[in-house]
């Protein structure tokens, strides 16, 4: 009787393959709840297989020219994700290197500032681009590669465990099922395609049979897995604060210190312009303020413009509070505004 083989390695790869892009995915989903609405969380998710689609293009090529090809492609999803205002015709520019480099400046600064979910400001996005596009090309060099599944799993749990750490909520279940589905679906490929090394693998009718020991793991493995997702959420202490917190979170949600925010230009010796305003009366312009005290330090009501802010279009008028009427022997000035950098 004709025997029909199994899967041939070029079925397994793209196996591997696949649970090598489910865990970029999954890792993309859980870390993209430090920020706010879904369009940063679906960019993450592009950029963890746009990573996972190089590394796997250049597979069978040296490590050193996937590593650049790698970086190549970060950059152009830098330059897309984060900084399209800076693209020339789509490719990344001198402007978008310099933006790179002044974003970099104030990662750490906004890390401080911000509360998760936060909005996706360039610093904070560049940050996060880097790191799911870096954690994905890892796991795929660690599984596909040097074949080492339990390593593979590391870069995305890190991602997701600093998630977990600064976010209010704390962890999710779903998330973490999500994550740990996908972690045992690279060990799986990893493992069939470690079997398949020990010689072909047949699939005819006589070896359809199982026999004990192999027939018992069954429900052994089903046992582990339901134990592993369920027993945690038994145990003493479950809902109950960390030993050592090291989250930002607070109850007044995301909020900015203006101070705080420009420390970093405050201190900088160079003297960089803004922006540029023409007209025949000159003016101060106030960029916020601070209308609360608390006892100790003054803080703006609205510091984002949410709540009594207005978006005009130009070129406009600007708007005036409901009942207001300019004094008399008064007239009206044009303002022309031209910004001279990104960061404004």
């Amino acid at each position: 009787m004709a025997r029909r083989a199994d899967p041939t390695p070029g079925h397994q790869r793209l196996l591997g393959l696949a649970a090598v892009a489910g865990l970029a995915v999954a890792t993309a989903l859980a870390f993209g709840r430090v920020f706010a609405g879904r369009a940063p969380t679906l960019q993450l998710v592009a950029a963890a297989l746009a990573s996972v689609a190089i590394a796997a293009l250049f597979e069978r090529r040296g490590l050193l020219l996937a590593t650049l090809a790698s970086l190549a492609g970060l950059a152009f999803a830098i330059t897309w994700i984060v900084l399209p205002q800076t693209a020339w015709y789509g490719l990344p520019s001198i402007r978008t290197l310099r933006a790179v480099g002044r974003s970099l400046e104030f990662v750490g600064q906004q890390a401080r500032v911000r509360v998760a979910p936060t909005p996706p400001l360039p610093p904070l996005m560049l940050a996060a681009v880097t790191a799911v596009w870096t954690a994905a090309f890892s796991s795929h060099a660690l599984a596909i590669r040097a074949g080492s599944p339990l390593l593979a799993v590391l870069p995305p749990i890190a991602l997701v465990g600093f998630a977990d750490t600064v976010l209010e909520d704390g962890a999710r279940p779903i998330y973490a099922i999500v994550l740990l589905a996908a972690a045992m679906a690279v060990v799986f490929a990893d493992g069939l395609r470690r079997v398949r090394q020990w010689g072909p693998v047949w699939s005819g009718s006589r070896t359809r049979r199982l026999g004990p020991s192999v027939r018992g793991s069954r429900p052994v493995a089903l046992t582990v897995i339901a134990a592993a997702v369920l027993v945690p959420g038994l145990l003493p202490g479950f809902r109950s604060g960390p030993l050592v917190d090291l989250s930002t979170a607070g109850d007044e949600g995301a909020g900015l210190d203006p101070f705080i925010s420009i420390h970093a230009q405050l201190d900088e010796q160079e003297v960089r312009d803004l922006f540029e305003v023409q007209t025949s009366d000159p003016q101060y312009w106030r960029l916020s303020t601070l209308d609360q005290f608390d006892g100790e330090e003054w803080r703006s009501s609205d510091p984002d413009g949410s709540v009594s802010g207005q978006t005009v279009t130009v070129p406009t008028v600007l708007p005036q509070p409901l009942g207001y009427a300019p004094p008399p022997n008064t007239g009206t000035r044009a303002f022309t505004f031209r910004i001279l950098t990104d960061d404004f």
